[in-house]
């Protein structure tokens, strides 16, 4: 009897086209799979789109969203990590300095809620609310406690925290009118940042000029991919995306008192060179104060007490209160992209004009103000009494303020609010 034939194997071609055929299924499978549940996507490749990534989770959401708007909810997660060093990303400071804020606060923690905004719970109804960019992000920390926490326990009431990270005052007026006011309050506390804010307001002006209308339009070059899996693969094997600024970081600037260093931001260290005339002159400042306006209008039109709480930028504390090195400044401010603002080329006459002009936002403002009849109070003279005392009330390596700097213009801010009755209590 013949022995059976074996089995005939497939064809190389066969096992190739095989092959490929379930690659394209596990691929195809794997991509309805991401797009289907966003969340499964890493924050790393999150974060390489506009506002955390957000339209990849709502696929067209920018084009829904006017220039002037915020795309809610916001993709936002909390956070419990290390404190923040923007200025390292930016190769202003070196990555070894940021042991320093690690020593001063090793954990960080930030909560969010359903609208990705920073707070532990929402209610229906709240007392105060807080206006703001990033400031007010990091000021909801409740390890260690910072600004929020003082306020909701030194007024004995709910604060609803409506801080973002990179909100221009545009932005912040539509937080105010559609997330803010609904909640009735009582109080608004608009913070407003003399470090940027101006600034974006300026940045506003020009894409307005451009014909810009949609955040589509805006983010039209880093529009999120269609095709997920191949981007993230590119972005694995490609080189990551860097902020930097400089080549190589400069050398600190050391308080006057010995007991600290910072590294300052370019961008707000040419902003502080600029004089009061130019500054009123530019569109960045006219949108700013119409933007103030029309927010305590709206407050006032809901019965709600409004108040402008100005929060300077570290360059604008600091630099009465350290040792200045012309060149190292120079450098720094040369490493701004902020070209508009023109700054004096020789470092003496630079580091003259950010010495006599870094009050200059503030005192505008103030006065500002004070015609219109803004209630108004400053973080400024809190900041300033730490610095003078040997401290500081921000991150060495960060442009941002630290809890205790929180703490201190918190308690101070409380005293202000029950001094003045706002609360009517």
């Amino acid at each position: 009897m013949p022995s059976p034939k074996p089995p005939r194997r497939p064809s190389l071609r066969l096992r190739v086209l095989l092959l490929g055929i379930g690659l394209l299924l596990a691929t195809g499978t794997a991509e309805l799979l991401l797009h289907a549940l966003p969340g499964l996507l890493p924050t790393w490749f999150r974060e390489r789109y506009p506002h955390h990534g957000i339209e990849l989770r709502y696929p067209g959401i920018f084009d829904r969203t006017p220039l002037d708007a915020v795309p809610l909810p916001y993709q936002v997660d909390p956070y419990a990590g290390p404190p923040p060093h923007d200025l390292v990303d930016y190769g202003i400071a070196p990555a070894s300095a940021a042991s320093v804020d690690l020593t001063h606060t090793p954990h960080l923690v930030l909560p969010a809620d359903r609208d990705g905004l920073p707070n532990t719970e929402r209610h229906a109804q709240t007392d105060v609310v807080l206006v703001g960019d990033s400031f007010l992000v990091y000021g909801s920390q409740q390890e260690p406690a910072g600004l929020q926490r003082t306020l909701a326990e030194g007024l004995s009431t709910h604060v609803c925290n409506l801080g973002i990270s990179g909100l221009g005052p545009l932005h912040e007026r539509w937080m105010l009118q559609n997330v803010g006011l609904p909640q009735r309050p009582k109080l608004v506390l608009w913070f407003f940042f003399g470090g940027n804010d101006v600034l974006d307001a300026t940045y506003y002006a020009i894409w307005q000029a451009q014909g810009t209308t949609t955040l589509g339009q805006l983010f039209a070059a880093e529009r999120a991919p269609r095709l997920l899996l191949p981007a993230m693969l590119g972005a694995l094997l490609g080189k990551p995306p860097t902020k930097a600024l400089l080549p190589e970081p400069v050398a600190p600037f050391p308080s006057t008192t010995g007991s600290w260093q910072a590294w300052f931001h370019p961008d707000y260290l040419r902003l502080a060179s600029i004089d009061a005339a130019a500054l009123v002159q530019g569109p960045g400042w006219l949108l700013s104060t119409q933007v103030l306006q029309q927010a305590a209008a709206a407050a006032a039109a809901q019965d709600a007490r409004f108040v402008v709480v100005y929060v300077p930028s570290k360059e604008q504390v600091h630099l009465g209160h350290v040792t200045i090195d012309a060149a190292v400044l120079a450098r720094c401010v040369a490493a701004s992209n902020l070209t508009v603002l023109a700054v004096p080329n020789e470092p003496a006459a630079l580091q003259a004009a950010v010495l006599a002009n870094r009050g200059a936002v503030e005192a505008q403002l103030r006065a500002f103000c004070a015609k219109q009849g803004i209630a108004w109070w400053s973080a400024t003279p809190v900041l300033e009494e730490l610095a003078a005392r040997g401290g500081s009330g921000f991150y060495t390596t960060d442009t941002h303020w630290h809890g205790a700097g929180q703490r201190a213009v918190g308690k101070a801010l409380v005293e202000f609010v029950r001094a003045q009755g706002l609360l009517g209590k």
